[in-house]
């Protein structure tokens, strides 16, 4: 009988003590520093390409097909995220003696052979 009063009890009690023992973490950010100077730019026919490792290409048809990173965080239920900051540093310019290349249309995925003709966009 003790035992089951025991038990009972660590039931009823369990979750207030997991509400009442929220830790309060005010002012916590999370930083990243992020360098992108391992580029390179290629020079095909008319036009040139930005290689950068570990990122995706922008596709929008006829548009410049520049590089770019995403990274998700996760953080705990409940978390508000007041602000995000971004701060570039050591910013260079470069001049390029091509334009990037277009990104290219869209391909069906039917399998059939199609001819694409990369136009450029009005950027």
């Amino acid at each position: 009988m003790k035992l089951q009063v025991v038990c009972v009890m660590l039931l009823l009690v369990s979750p207030v003590v997991g509400i009442l023992n929220v830790p309060e973490e005010s002012g916590r950010a999370a930083v990243e520093n992020l360098s992108y100077d391992n580029f390179s730019v290629e020079e095909d026919g008319a036009y040139a390409t930005i290689a950068l490792e570990g990122c995706t290409y922008m596709h929008r048809e006829g548009f410049p097909m520049l590089p770019y990173y995403t990274k998700t965080y996760t953080f705990p239920a409940g978390t508000k995220i007041q602000d995000v900051t971004v701060i570039p540093q050591g910013v260079t310019h470069l001049t390029l003696s091509r334009k990037i290349a277009p990104a290219p249309p869209a391909v069906p995925l039917n399998m059939q052979p199609v001819s694409v003709e990369v136009k450029e966009g009005p950027v």
